[in-house]
């Protein structure tokens, strides 16, 4: 799956971001999510399933935020795990059509 370096939720547009590690004080994250800055970063070491959901965590905590719905940790897990598996089996991805202009005779 390829991540998306921005997405759009509601009205707001929260930026992508990598690195390792990704550290809050002493804590070593997966995953981080600056609804200040409109930023959610993600550890740039982990493996592409890893990954994977650890965006669509990061993407509930948002949607969480925008909607004011008070999902716990739990419930924010199992609504990621069921996105990434919709998304692995509908073969879904972030990839962005390919745009082919039309020709014209003139």
């Amino acid at each position: 799956m390829i991540i998306p370096d921005e997405i759009q939720i509601g009205p707001l547009t929260y930026k992508v971001f990598t690195k390792t590690p990704l550290v809050d004080g002493i804590q070593v994250l997966r995953g981080q999510t600056d609804h200040v800055k409109e930023e959610i970063w993600l550890d740039s070491a982990l493996l592409e399933d890893q990954m994977a959901v650890t965006f669509f965590h990061e993407l509930v905590h948002v949607v969480d935020t925008i909607g004011g719905t008070h999902f716990g940790e739990d419930q924010t897990e199992v609504l990621a795990n069921l996105l990434m598996e919709a998304t692995r089996r509908n073969n879904l991805d972030w990839r962005k059509p390919e745009v082919h202009e039309e020709e014209t005779n003139d």
